[in-house]
């Protein structure tokens, strides 16, 4: 039997773990995502301030320092000039990080003074902001150099912003390339995200303990009936074999056909009258297995055609009273026939036997009719005799004529 509650345990707890996973994985996809874009528009707001602010003063230190080493660039008093200025621009914010590249793809200026001079003209972010669009990448650093500080386990965004003196459709001058800390955000997000996988494992939880109850009652309703069906299928069973004795040993052959005639059942006794083994003929036409009965075989077809009637059929010495009945489904259409043949030899026997004893009967009846009517005749003839006075000698000869009529009449 289906076991309908451990399936229903087993298959819902690994949907709602799964249900939970992909919840999870969607709301941080969708809250990084939306962390990304806040982060882009405000680190491109930054980079838009930096460059109204810096730029103007150090485009032209930024465009001819291409020739120059990086410790050159870094011994150059513009640079600490623009250090002190970015650190200015940078107060209260959470960025952590500034750089700035121009066109060639050289690091003219660092916040971290190690990496100044360094080429990044393969960098994929550097590529795309030189190409008009702003890069952004999220990141944990585990370590990270900021200012004179190095910052421990901390997650940035680094945006890779286009320099575009006035905006829009103006040439880019340069590359700005910042790091925001956004550590304190994406705590805030996995927090958010760990409250709402508690509330949906809550709710789930719920649904789960309702949905149980359900299916609990729902699988008890299933082994009642499964019980109950098992306990009909057995009484079923019992009944057919029940039934199968009574044909088996009753003087019955009970056979049925389907819509094209061909057998579907056989019982009784007698089948070996016909030389008919049940077994081997099922489901082939009854044409084939009862061709030495034509009556048989176009009683079934009549059957087959609506009509239910019966008739007496010999079978060697044996007389069959012959039922065949059509089986209507639920359209009233024949979807098959049945036919039923009682033995009722012995009574055709004994019904002869009592018609002969009938007519015995009935013989001595009128010999024993005649008998008194003789006797009560002969009696007043000669009780008539006796009153007139006859001689004996009459008297012996009537007696005499009286026996041999009577034992005629015998």
């Amino acid at each position: 039997m289906f076991r309908l509650l451990r399936f229903f345990s087993i298959s819902s707890f690994v949907a709602f773990i799964i249900v939970t996973i992909l919840l999870a994985i969607l709301y941080r996809q969708a809250a990084i995502s939306d962390l990304l874009l806040q982060g882009e528009s405000k680190n491109v707001a930054l980079t838009q301030v930096f460059s109204n602010t810096l730029w103007p003063e150090f485009s032209t230190f930024v465009n001819t320092v291409a020739t120059l080493s990086a410790d050159e660039i870094r011994a150059r008093p513009e640079t600490a000039t623009l250090r002190e200025k970015v650190l200015e621009q940078m107060q209260g914010l959470t960025v952590v990080k500034v750089k700035i590249y121009n066109l060639d793809g050289l690091t003219v200026f660092s916040t971290q003074d190690s990496q100044i001079g360094e080429d990044k003209s393969s960098n994929a972010g550097f590529l795309a902001a030189r190409g008009g669009e702003v890069a952004n990448e999220l990141s944990h650093r585990d370590t990270f150099s900021a200012f004179e500080e190095t910052i421990t386990d901390r997650d940035l965004i680094s945006s890779y912003v286009p320099v575009r003196i006035g905006g829009g459709e103006q040439p880019i001058e340069g590359v700005f390339e910042v790091y925001d800390d956004v550590t304190p955000l994406l705590r805030q997000i996995e927090q958010t995200q760990r409250n709402i996988i508690l509330g949906v494992v809550a709710i789930l939880a719920a649904l789960y303990a309702g949905l149980f109850l359900i299916v609990r009652y729902a699988d008890r309703i299933l082994h009642r009936q499964h019980h109950e069906r098992e306990a009909m299928d057995m009484a079923r069973s019992q009944s057919e074999a029940h039934l199968r004795s009574i044909l088996k040993s009753a003087p019955v052959m009970l056979w049925a056909v389907d819509r094209e005639g061909r057998l579907t059942l056989l019982e009784g006794r007698n089948f070996d009258l016909l030389g008919i083994e049940p077994e081997q003929v099922m489901g082939k036409p009854i044409a084939d297995v009862y061709q030495s009965m034509p009556l048989i075989v176009e009683g079934m077809q009549r059957a087959l055609t609506g009509k239910e009637f019966g008739s007496l059929v010999q079978i060697k010495d044996f007389t069959f009273d012959t039922r065949y009945i059509p089986i209507l489904d639920a359209d009233k259409n024949v979807s098959g026939a049945v036919g039923v043949a009682t033995n009722i030899t012995e009574r055709i026997m004994a019904e002869e036997a009592l018609g002969l004893t009938e007519s015995n009967l009935e013989n001595q009846n009128m010999r024993l009719k005649r008998m008194h009517e003789f006797i009560r005749s002969n009696l007043e003839q000669f009780s008539l005799t006796i009153q007139r006075g006859a001689p004996r000698s009459e008297l012996l000869g009537y007696v005499r004529k009286v026996e041999t009529e009577f034992g005629e009449l015998r």
